[in-house]
């Protein structure tokens, strides 16, 4: 059964869903800013050999470009409406009012909801399909760690 997380458990909910990844990570937020110690957590997972994709809505600024950049394992894609925020691994899933901005805000008041593979699997893979399909339907970003330049690959016009 899905259960709630408490407002001031969501940063840490977040953190421990990319730390105990052994697979896949899949991160849907509409603004990619990152804290450091999230940003420790996407490294390590990287060194796991996890798969990790992020979905937004807009291209991450510089300076996240920047770190995001040097993770291997990562694919970043953008999505114009993305107003989402979830965050999954191979066997959990969290959806929340806190995207990836709003992490480095610790007064703003949060909460969500996690499902787990043992709980609710039927849900937990109907939420994922969603997403997956929105990830796989959307513009892949390449980032070049030697480069401020952030290129699209796709057919389709992106507008942000």
């Amino acid at each position: 059964m899905p259960q709630i997380v408490e407002p001031g458990e969501i940063k840490d909910t977040i953190e421990n869903i990319v730390a105990r990844a052994s697979l896949d990570i899949l991160i849907v937020s509409p603004v990619i800013q990152l804290t450091e110690s999230m940003f420790i957590k996407i490294a390590e997972a990287s060194v796991r050999s996890v798969k990790i994709s992020i979905l937004c809505a807009t291209m991450p600024d510089p300076a996240a470009a920047k770190l995001l950049s040097v993770i291997k394992n990562l694919r970043l894609n953008v999505s114009e409406n993305i107003n989402a925020k979830c965050y999954f691994n191979e066997s959990s899933a969290l959806i929340t009012s806190m995207g990836l901005d709003d992490m480095i805000n610790t007064m703003a008041i949060n909460t969500g909801i996690m499902i787990s593979t043992t709980d609710d699997n039927g849900l937990y893979n109907s939420l994922l399909k969603c997403f997956q399909k929105q990830f796989n339907s959307s513009l892949r970003v390449l980032l070049d760690p030697c480069s401020d330049e952030q290129k699209i690959v796709s057919e389709t016009t992106y507008r942000g």
